[in-house]
């Protein structure tokens, strides 16, 4: 145990290259991941101990640093597999019967139909209207993900003449596709609920004149912006990420709109999954290989973890199990999950450009 929490206490400590909006969240899911390498020790040797801590702890920090999900949307570990996460909301102190609002309805999920509800009292007369800041409240249930590795005695045996630990490598893979796996999970979920904003766009076809294809390259941004004119309309809050995959992103590069964060030729690229950049200098973009879909996603999330539409709660992010030897067809296995939840509380911050 003494070497469990040694290895923990070097982790709190090792935030470098964390950016500060994320320490809490490395933080707290190290301590979750203490839990788990407590009851791994309670079942293996310390050898063992070294190999899983080994995996561990680089892989939760990459999580905290490299996911695309933190980025975009609230991310709140949680203590337990049913639990509750938090987000922030702004409330109506009063109702309002022309704008067609109640006390204490959402001012983010309804807005008032006209323009009268600051309107002030009389000279001398008590502010009876105004928004109420409060902290709500959604629950969760952790879901899970599991892979399994093997690999052949022969193979061990191979590698371990070179000096590889198989074992080692084939649980950083396993651990690093369920990573992926939960980031595209949480992308595909925003545009399946994005319910804020919407428009369409048509791409330039191969038959048009190089005019016509300009144009409407162009167009792009100005439907990129509409939505978020949505948004801003349904929520007071004004879009400030962009979603989309490589082949849309060439369209917003030729219209000059995009540009790549860093150095031409050194787009600051975050392991295999996006490529960060700016629109206009007034959207973030995040350009996705391998997204199952040319539209573009838009959204919105504040400084704070609380103030986001959806929020990815990680609760142990990855168990691994011991290997064992399969004695019939003489190969090791070993198995990686990870649990974790997710909630939607507010789908209006989040819109679509349907492409044809």
């Amino acid at each position: 145990m003494d070497k469990i929490k040694g290895y923990i206490e070097g982790a709190r400590n090792n935030i470098e290259g964390l950016d500060e909006s994320v320490i809490d969240i490395y933080q707290a899911l190290v301590d979750n991941e203490e839990k788990e390498l407590t009851r791994v020790a309670e079942q293996t040797t310390t050898a063992n101990i070294d190999r899983v801590a080994s995996v561990f702890l680089p892989s939760i920090k990459k999580l905290a640093r490299d996911s695309v999900i933190t980025k975009l949307i609230g991310v709140q570990p949680i203590d337990d597999r049913i639990a509750a996460v938090n987000f922030m909301d702004y409330v109506y102190s009063e109702d309002y019967t022309q704008g067609d609002v109640a006390k204490g309805e959402s001012a983010i999920d309804k807005v008032a139909s006209d323009a009268g509800y600051s309107r002030g009292p009389g000279e001398g007369q008590n502010i009876n209207r105004g928004l109420d800041f409060v902290i709500r409240e959604d629950g969760v249930k952790a879901e899970q993900r599991k892979l399994a590795g093997k690999w052949t005695f022969e193979a061990a045996d191979s590698t371990n003449k070179l000096g590889i630990n198989l074992e080692q490598e084939m649980t950083k893979a396993l651990s690093a596709k369920i990573v992926e796996e939960v980031n595209f999970e949480m992308i595909y979920d925003l545009y399946a609920k994005a319910s804020g904003g919407s428009a369409t766009w048509e791409k330039p076809a191969p038959t048009d004149s190089p005019q016509v294809k300009d144009r409407k390259e162009k167009e792009l941004y100005y439907a990129i912006v509409d939505v978020a004119a949505q948004i801003y309309d349904e929520t007071r809050r004004y879009p400030n990420w962009v979603v989309c995959n490589p082949r849309t992103a060439a369209y917003l590069k030729r219209s000059g709109d995009f540009v790549g964060v860093g150095s031409p030729g050194n787009v600051q690229s975050i392991k295999r999954l996006f490529v960060q950049g700016t629109l206009n200098d007034e959207f973030d973009v995040f350009v996705v290989p391998n997204l199952a879909t040319n539209d573009i996603l838009i959204g919105y999330k504040g400084n704070s973890e609380l103030e986001a539409g959806a929020i990815y709660a990680p609760y142990i992010p990855l168990v691994i199990m011991n290997s064992f030897f399969n004695v019939e067809n003489w190969t090791w296995i070993r198995s990686v999950g990870s649990f974790y939840g997710k909630a939607f509380p507010m789908t209006k911050l989040y819109g679509k450009v349907k492409i044809v």
